[in-house]
């Protein structure tokens, strides 16, 4: 496997964080690993996450590689903060994922913190998730189109890549995109980043395949959805489509959600 390299501090005049927005849930904790690994050691920052919506510190003046953003979902600094604008990258990586997925995981987040457990060790109960998707469904769709028009449009950050969390966990295509991930962050003067091949290959392995158990919740059912609910995420993806078919990218990622959402991977239950 590769040598690890000591952390490297960025003068502040290199120090431009590239923001990696994601919909909460959907990953960003694994990539903020793979950056860290990918780089030898610099950290990919948060600016804030669903729990704690007031860090100490800023990623740039953290020295972070990267900086992980839920903005607008939750809409605390943003990144169109004046004052932030001139030290930050003006390209952005947008981290994707199954809405389905995504809405679950986030559920499973929030109630592992209500009750003061450790993130990703137990999974909501099913009589939880049920009550919680029920009442806050239509503010997750809301919420999930709003993230994707608003990144898609900014007027500050041109987005790089999208990035799909269910390619990022696939042995075939990961280091694929990590290696595009890792010209992006060249390209911010991100000193050291692994590009070989093999490397990659290796980091991607102890990140992600080998990572924790104790970092992987046990599920003991899958989280279902209405068929109301099914139609209304394919209607909310489809829509997204027709606004966004000139990023083709972006559009393929959509796509396979929809294919996704329409099969049996979705497990459909009875309205209550």
């Amino acid at each position: 496997s590769p040598s690890t390299k000591p952390m490297i501090r960025m003068c502040s005049q290199q120090n431009r964080p590239i923001f990696v927005p994601s919909f909460p849930g959907s990953g960003a904790e694994m990539f903020r690993d793979l950056i860290h690994a990918i780089t030898g050691g610099i950290p990919g920052w948060s600016v804030y996450d669903e729990i704690d919506l007031a860090k100490n510190t800023t990623c740039h003046a953290a020295h972070a590689a990267t900086c992980k953003t839920h903005w607008p979902v939750l809409p605390h600094r943003s990144p169109s903060n004046p004052g932030w604008l001139p030290h930050y990258h003006n390209r952005a990586i947008v981290l994707l994922r199954n809405p389905a997925k995504a809405f679950a995981s986030r559920r499973n987040h929030l109630w592992e913190n209500s009750h003061g457990l450790a993130f990703h060790s137990q999974q909501a109960p099913e009589r939880a998730w049920n009550r919680w998707i029920r009442k806050m469904f239509r503010e997750q769709i809301r919420q999930y189109a709003d993230f994707v028009r608003q990144w898609a449009t900014h007027p500050h950050y041109n987005v790089a890549l999208y990035l799909q969390y269910e390619q990022l966990v696939n042995e075939s295509t990961a280091p694929g995109l990590l290696r595009r991930v890792g010209a992006e962050l060249l390209n911010a003067q991100v000193p050291h980043v692994a590009s070989r091949l093999e490397d990659v290959q290796c980091l991607w392995t102890q990140c992600v395949r080998l990572r924790p158990r104790k970092k992987r919740a046990a599920h003991s059912y899958v989280p279902g959805y209405t068929r109301k609910q099914q139609q209304d995420l394919l209607d909310m993806l489809r829509n997204l489509i027709g606004e966004f078919n000139g990023i083709p990218d972006l559009v393929a990622i959509l796509q396979s959600y929809i294919r996704d959402i329409s099969s049996n991977q979705t497990r459909l239950v009875d309205a209550a």
